[in-house]
């Protein structure tokens, strides 16, 4: 059984799984476009001098922003990767196509769920590292329901799929 029927959040309205399964496989899709333009940003010299933006402890002459850059990248390239699986996957009704994208969503929302841990730890004397940390969880918290929606697609074909057989005992 599905946990969620329908998918519907702040930016994302659809009343039945797949198509908000395509809708979140689109979101986070541009999503990574729009945070490799910003890496990419940063690592030619960009501004990332706020202690709330994730690569300000990089350091552009030692080339750490260049490394830590190249791994976003990496990782946000993923992401738009898996994201075209999951399309393939929900229009083919191929489940293992599902878990790159779950794996990759998984590890960001851990990512934002330390970040803003790491705001408010590290930086507990500026008011505005909780608000961002609160921004951060809240756009989490999304991420979490589209994690939520994609998997809900994936239990209704792992049931839709499944063998139903009854042993009929005389």
């Amino acid at each position: 059984m599905p946990i969620l029927t329908t998918c519907w959040s702040p930016c994302i309205w659809n009343t039945n799984l797949k198509t908000g399964t395509y809708s979140v496989a689109y979101y986070t899709a541009m999503m990574s476009v729009v945070c490799i333009t910003y890496v990419a940003f940063v690592m030619n010299g960009g501004e990332s001098h706020q202690f709330y933006l994730p690569m300000f402890e990089t350091d552009r002459h030692s080339g750490s922003a260049q490394y830590i850059g190249s791994l976003f990248i990496f990782y946000f390239l993923s992401m738009i990767i898996s994201s075209i699986y999951l399309c393939v996957g929900v229009h083919k009704q191929l489940r293992g196509f599902f878990f790159p994208w779950m794996i990759l969503m998984i590890i960001a929302i851990l990512f934002q769920v330390v970040f803003g841990l790491w705001l408010i730890c590290g930086y507990y004397i500026y008011l505005r590292g909780v608000l961002v940390a609160f921004y951060c969880w809240i756009w989490g918290g999304l991420n979490a329901y589209c994690f939520l929606c994609v998997y809900s697609m994936y239990q209704l074909i792992t049931e839709y799929q499944s063998r139903n057989l009854e042993i009929w005992y005389f």
